[in-house]
């Protein structure tokens, strides 16, 4: 996952969930080191992102709490969203899943590769 580099509003990652919508990817990483990919839907509340989690997520981000979300280009897009974060689970991972909570900490639109228009790589928000 990446270093931060600034803090990340959550009102500007918010204003980018209108155009990419409320459905990401969520990278956590497993005891065995290896990233754990999940979708998950995701909603700014209260200056933080917010979702729900299976089992096998809630212990990685338990143990591991830096995660990653990622936001496909929308349909025409160049850019993706990544978002680097710490996530903090609310209630027992032994439980099997539950809420949980990222603290955006990095953030930034990546260009697609292999577009044929020049253009910045990565704008961080």
């Amino acid at each position: 996952m990446g270093g931060v580099s600034r803090p990340v509003e959550i009102d500007e990652v918010a204003r980018h969930l209108a155009e990419f919508g409320d459905r990401a990817l969520l990278v956590s990483v497993g005891d065995d080191q290896r990233p754990h990919v999940v979708t998950v839907v995701i909603e700014a509340v209260d200056g933080r992102l917010a979702t729900r989690v299976g089992g096998r997520t809630s212990a990685n981000v338990s143990a591991r709490p830096g995660v990653t979300l990622t936001w496909p280009a929308p349909p025409g897009g160049e850019y993706v969203l990544l978002v680097d974060g710490t996530a903090e689970l609310a209630g027992d991972p032994a439980d099997g899943g539950g809420a949980v909570t990222i603290r955006a900490e990095h953030a930034i639109l990546h260009r697609l590769a292999g577009l044929a228009e020049p253009g910045p790589s990565c704008v961080t928000l």
